[in-house]
């Protein structure tokens, strides 16, 4: 199956399929993926099944590779690869959005990560 890269939304994200994750790509779906990260600035891959290193394999694909983030440990047995989950902060938390209420998303940074405090009336 051919590389196919189609539009998200109207301003970011595309869905890319055709691509075997678990292989060496050709260096003609590399120019691919790169040019529709550059295009739509984050690119999803649909059942992909990955374990920590394959995740790390794959994002070597875009570039030299960072910490996973400057003040959270990174997954186990990596140093590339932050856990993200929306049910349990790193501090045993439950994530709660600006109104108070449980956090239903899943963002890139830490901000999150804390309690909103009450405010008094």
């Amino acid at each position: 199956m051919p590389v196919s890269i189609r539009k998200l939304t109207g301003r970011i994200g595309a869905v890319v399929e055709g691509v075997d994750l678990t292989a060496p790509p050709a260096e003609s779906t590399l120019t691919a993926l790169r040019d529709a990260l550059d295009e739509h600035k984050a690119l999803v891959f649909d059942h992909v099944g990955l374990d920590n290193s394959g995740q790390e394999r794959v994002a070597r694909w875009f570039g030299e590779l960072t910490t996973a983030h400057p003040n959270v440990a990174a997954a186990d047995g990596t140093t590339n690869v932050l856990a993200v989950d929306n049910r349990v902060t790193v501090a045993g938390e439950v994530p709660v959005g600006v109104d108070g209420r449980r956090s239903e998303q899943l963002v890139g940074d830490a901000s999150h990560y804390t309690s909103v405090p009450a405010v008094a009336a």
